[in-house]
Parts: structure tokens; sequence; C-alpha cells
């Protein structure tokens, strides 16, 4: 037998059945790991450590199965070296968790800019990126002072000169914004074709990689939430802007306990039926729900960790007796 609690993440990931639980791929060998866990077999801590980077590197497109020892090793120098995209912001670093040191810094600002299709006269080297991994939700403080939430798989980052002249981020994925009031240098969040600016306020951006609408939640203060080529609209507390690609760019409310509860850290189901659970779904973790025939009415009450989506899907099927699988960016949830 095994001594798992002596393996390094390197360990784990060279073992082809766990590979298999952290990609749902075999249920003999989900269920022998769910033991183990559940046992206390594995550290916890190294545990988190190979799933972070074992989804880091496959969210790159750098991994589909088990990662080589190449790959394990580019990763292991990143973490080691712990130098942002562009420059060293040391002052930064305190937020980081240990375990995700590593993948925080994969994502670089070049391939972000160049997939956004946008156009700007700024190099694109210049910027400074930071990112959050698919299995953690991270909070960034800027050299202004503001805060971001930074929701999985999501990232932020910050012009040459951010908070000289002026305070411009790029977000790609989804983010929850607390500005720090300078009415002198506007604080713009450009996430795809919608620019959001503030003075100083509290707000929530989603960009789906779904196709489906960006949205811009305020919580406090005001907005402005453009797209080029329509009339800006101006947000109050508990108001949304809402953007389909091609469409107008339409106001309209939200539910502001959800996203009050998500920036604690937590995801609430009070009595939710099946739109209800679908829309927090895909509005909070960035996933398409298709649920298949034969469901039937529920009533789905918890509290949930925000970044613990398989949590909610396990109750989900504890409950009501279905299953789910995921597929990248889908669940499927039969019946």
């Amino acid at each position: 037998m095994s001594d798992y609690q002596s393996f390094t993440a390197a360990d784990l990931l060279a073992d082809e059945s766990f590979v298999n639980y952290l990609l749902r791929h075999n249920e003999t060998d989900q269920l022998r790991w769910q033991q183990r866990i559940a046992a206390g077999e594995v550290s916890a801590s190294v545990l988190q450590e190979a799933s972070d980077l074992f989804f880091a590197l496959r969210g790159q497109g750098a991994v589909k199965e088990a990662p080589t020892a190449a790959q394990l090793d580019q990763l292991k120098q990143l973490m080691n070296r712990q130098t942002p995209v562009h420059q060293p912001v040391r002052k930064l670093y305190r937020w980081w968790p240990a375990a995700a040191a590593a993948a925080v810094l994969i994502i670089v600002a070049a391939t972000w800019w160049a997939q956004s299709g946008r156009s700007t006269a700024t190099p694109v080297k210049d910027f400074v990126a930071f990112a959050a991994t698919a299995q953690h939700i991270q909070r960034v403080t800027l050299p202004d002072g503001s805060t971001v939430l930074l929701n999985g798989n999501s990232s932020v980052s910050l012009s040459p000169g951010f908070n000289k002249q002026k305070r411009e981020v790029l977000l790609k994925g989804t983010a929850f914004f607390q500005v720090a009031r300078n009415p002198e240098k506007p604080f713009t969040v450009i996430s795809g074709d919608v620019s959001t600016t503030a003075l100083g306020t509290s707000f929530y951006i989603h960009q789906s990689s779904n196709q489906a609408p960006t949205t811009v939640s305020l919580l406090t203060g005001k907005v402005r939430v453009e797209v080029a080529g329509q009339s800006p609209i101006h947000l109050v507390p508990y108001e949304q802007g809402v953007y389909q690609t091609k469409k107008d760019l339409v106001k309209t409310t939200f539910d502001n306990n959800m996203l009050v509860n998500w920036t604690k850290g937590m995801v609430i189901f009070n009595n939710a039926n099946w739109d209800q659970v679908k829309n927090t779904i895909e509005e909070f973790f960035d996933k398409q729900l298709i649920i298949g025939n034969g469901r039937k009415d529920i009533s789905f009450t918890g509290a949930f960790k925000a970044d613990q989506l398989e949590s909610i899907l396990s109750s989900l099927e504890f409950t009501y007796d279905l299953k789910y699988t995921i597929n990248n960016q889908t669940v499927n949830i039969a019946f």
C-alpha cells in the first residue's frame, strides 16, 4: 500500500488514478480517492497544490491528461521565481495562498490581450497581469488601494503607469471591484466591448466564456457603462447593465443579496427552483448548465463556499437522485 501522506504534488500527478479522479473519468478511481481523502490518507495541502497545478496547466491548454515531467518542472520554476508578467510588484504578493502561488502567475497579459480582439496604442508587453486559478477566488490589492475579488479562471491586468494619470485595468472573466475614491483619476475597467468607469464605488462585472451577456452590477456609488456606438448608461445601487454582443446595452435590476453573499465567500440558496439554480451557477461559476428531460420541481436550500461548485452539484445529486458531469465549461444534469 502506498504511503500517500509522504507524496508530493508531483507524485500525485504521476498517479494515473489520481488524474482520473481530477478529471472524473473513472467511477472506481473517483470513489477510491474520495475514500482516501475522507480517511485523511492524503495531505490536504499537497492535495490542493496538485489540483491547482493540474488545472492551471490544463486551463492553458498545456495538458489534456496527466502532465509530463517537463510541464511540472516548468510550473515549479515559475513558482520558485514568483515573478509577475512584466515587472516585480512585491507588495501585491501578500494575498496569494501558498498552494496557488505558481498558478497565479501563468496567465500572460500578452496572451489575454491578443485574444480579446481589442486594439490599443499601449504595447502589449507593458501590461502587468494577475489571475485566479479554476479552484480559487483571489483578492488583489491594487497600488491605488482599490481591491479586486477575482473569480476562478479570471484575470485582471494593470495599464502602464497605473494611478499616475489614470487608472485603467483590463478584465477577463468575473470580478468584484471596490474602488478607492479619487475624483481626479477615474477608474475604468475594460471587459471585452464593455467599458465601466467609476470614481469610487463597488461593482461586479461578469464576462462569460459561454457567449452569455456581459453584466455590470452596482452595489454602491455610481458608474457609467459604455459600449462603442451606443449611448452610455448610468447605474445606481442595485441596478445592472447587460450587454449581449451586437445587441443593445440595457439596464435592469438584480438580486443584490446573492452578490453580497458571493463577496463574502458564500453562495446561498433559499428554496431555489431550477431556474434560480441555473442562473446562479452560470453567473458565479461561469458554466453553462444543461438540465435534461424528466426534471421535477425542486426547493433547494444550502450554503456553500463560493469556489466549490462540485459541493453544490454533489448536494443536488444526493438530494434529488440525479447525475451530473462537468465537461470544460458545461455542466450536464441527467435524471
